[in-house]
């Protein structure tokens, strides 16, 4: 049996892998550049991503799966997505920027720092699984072999007989056969989700810092980050709901999140960016 790797699949895949990599990375040294920071601020926003990702958030979403069936239950997923996510994320950003943020004055500081956070969670959810489809994607393009697909059974005895270099197992010939079926239009709507969520928890973690622009913390600032973190998982709440399916009307929802959550984060930053620096 054969596989076919279309040339549209690989250029969306290697345009997916500038964004998950490339791009935060020429984030950071135009921030560095720009606001005279330092990488500090860059790795303290890394080092909130994982604390928010694999000390919280992990052990949270599989006690509630375990306990819970959460994903088999929309409302218990939907609260989960709602208030419980956006509650871990400001709370760990405030926790972060307050008693490790110290040296991040400025705007551009605190841009730095969440260039730190998207950097580490587009390369960690989306970046070494696509690198790994793109390095796979292209062996077989570049083999065009013809595969001898066996049971698992059969693979030993038939790997003496038969060029192992192609002898494949029907599991993992089917799991083959599901990547290079994966469209370009798929992997060009991964860019867009990344490129979303570079733009969206940048805005969102900007307007964290500002709580504490005057040296005290400023609620109705820290209120308004939730109700954009919070607005930030509303697509998702929708589509787990069955209330908005993939497609069009998704990502006309998803581009309207992102411009309300933009607004309010240059109203924020309007409105206390004057204020005395944090001490």
């Amino acid at each position: 049996m054969t596989l076919e790797v279309s040339v549209g699949s690989l250029i969306a895949l290697g345009l997916l892998l500038v964004v998950c990599f490339l791009l935060p990375i020429g984030l950071f040294y135009a921030l560095y550049q720009l606001s005279e920071g330092n990488f500090k601020m860059f790795g303290i926003g890394a080092a909130a991503y994982f604390v928010l990702r694999f000390i919280i958030e992990l052990p949270t979403s599989a006690f509630l799966e375990h306990f819970a069936h959460m994903r088999e239950h929309p409302a218990i997923y939907a609260v989960y997505l709602l208030l419980i996510c956006p509650l871990f994320f400001v709370a760990v950003h405030f926790i972060v920027l307050k008693f490790f943020g110290n040296h991040i004055e400025t705007t551009g500081h605190a841009l730095l720092y969440g260039a730190g956070y998207v950097t580490l969670q587009n390369i960690v959810e989306v970046g070494f699984v696509s690198a790994w489809y793109f390095v796979t994607l292209l062996s077989i393009r570049s083999a065009a072999a013809q595969y001898t697909v066996v049971s698992e059974a059969d693979y030993v005895s038939m790997s003496e007989i038969t060029d192992p270099a192609y002898l494949v197992t029907d599991g993992i010939f089917a799991e083959m056969q599901q990547l290079c079926s994966m469209t370009p239009g798929y992997f060009l709507s991964l860019c867009a989700e990344r490129l979303w969520i570079i733009v969206a928890y940048s805005a969102i973690v900007l307007v964290v810092w500002l709580s504490m622009r005057k040296g005290r913390i400023l609620l109705p600032v820290l209120g308004f980050a939730f109700v954009m973190r919070m607005l930030a998982s509303l697509p998702a709440t929708l589509n787990v709901c069955g209330l908005l399916p993939a497609g069009l009307a998704s990502g006309i929802v998803t581009a309207i999140v992102l411009i309300i959550l933009c607004a309010m984060a240059v109203f924020c930053w309007r409105r206390y960016i004057d204020d005395a620096p944090a001490h």
